[in-house]
């Protein structure tokens, strides 16, 4: 439940930032949704490169072309910029 809720959190502040695209079979990956809970700090661009990396690795694990669509997208959307 606390996974859940702190996924949620995550994908709201997504929202509300209107950076990233989280698309349902993500939602329902226990991998992704376990992801999302995984606190970063957005602020350190070595964190935040390290732990889109993570989620490449569950991209190149799934079988779910669906699931590596919106992998593909949410990566497109939410990778950090280099300033």
């Amino acid at each position: 439940r606390d996974i859940l809720a702190a996924a949620l959190a995550e994908v709201a502040a997504a929202g509300a930032a209107g950076s990233a695209y989280i698309g349902a079979r993500m939602m329902t990956n226990p991998k992704v949704v376990e992801w999302l809970a995984t606190p970063v700090n957005p602020a350190n661009h070595n964190q935040a490169v390290t732990h889109l990396a993570r989620l490449g690795v569950i991209y190149n694990s799934t079988k779910d072309q669906g699931l590596k669509d919106e992998l593909a997208k949410f990566m497109e959307t939410a990778a950090p910029q280099q300033q």
